[in-house]
């Protein structure tokens, strides 16, 4: 079998086998019929028979997406007038590797990225109906995105206040420690609520005593850029500012 290049020269295949390429987000994806021409000294992916097995290309903003059944599977970023694949090839033993603890934590954790940062309980869930492949139970890593994600849906009791201006009532929360750290060693992280403009930041902490110098830190510094004094803070265990 021969190849047909663009510029009409026909390249000899040496053999048709199975590759295996881990891609962006650490998945592993395995490509079938994949061509070995020694003449090629770039490896190059068909869009078409992409399609024709059931996945959409997606171009926008200078990055490719391959998407099949709403996930991205591969991603490319523009270089040039060419797409670049964001992955690279699984040769030798690492091609039939066992998934070590590591490995797992690593599926856990994307899994948990594709579902919109599903909690560990709905994961737990969904792969005891054998619905997330190669994962098992796993202890999931601390998530700083899903953290920020989740401050506009951070609740506090109610209480008969009612702000005038900003920094009038703010409220703050702790919390930890995670489960696994984050990557910079995280694990905790504060939170302050303005209750006037729900404008909301965060702060993560290596340890909980910590905490108050960050509430000086903050306090300076939304004081200084609002030209407002701070009144009142409600903290729903304030401990945290008193013990340590």
């Amino acid at each position: 079998r021969r190849g047909l290049m663009g510029n009409d020269h026909a390249c000899k295949t040496v053999g048709v086998g199975t590759i295996r390429v881990k891609m962006h987000d650490g998945t592993i994806i395995t490509l079938n019929d994949v061509r070995h021409i020694q003449d090629l000294h770039k490896n190059l992916i068909s869009l078409r028979l992409l399609e024709k097995n059931g996945c959409k290309i997606v171009l926008e903003d200078g990055v490719l997406k391959v998407v099949r059944r709403s996930l991205v599977v591969m991603k490319g970023v523009s270089h040039g007038n060419l797409y670049p694949l964001v992955g690279t090839m699984v040769t030798g033993d690492l091609a039939v590797g066992v998934v070590g603890h590591k490995d797992q934590t690593e599926c856990t954790m994307i899994w948990h990225m594709r579902l919109g940062h599903m909690s560990e309980k709905g994961l737990s869930l969904l792969s005891g109906q054998g619905l997330l492949k190669n994962m098992k139970k796993s202890c999931m890593e601390f998530c700083e995105h899903w953290v920020y994600g989740k401050t506009h849906r951070l609740k506090f009791f109610t209480s008969k206040h009612k702000s005038r201006g900003l920094l009038d009532y703010v409220h703050t929360d702790l919390w930890g420690p995670a489960k696994v750290n984050s990557k910079d060693g995280s694990w905790y992280f504060v939170t302050f609520v303005d209750d006037y403009s729900r404008y909301a930041w965060i702060y993560f902490l290596k340890h909980k005593n910590e905490v108050f110098d960050i509430f000086k830190q903050w306090r300076a510094m939304v004081e200084n850029r609002t030209g407002r004094k701070l009144k009142t803070v409600r903290s729903d265990n304030g401990k945290e500012y008193t013990e340590e």
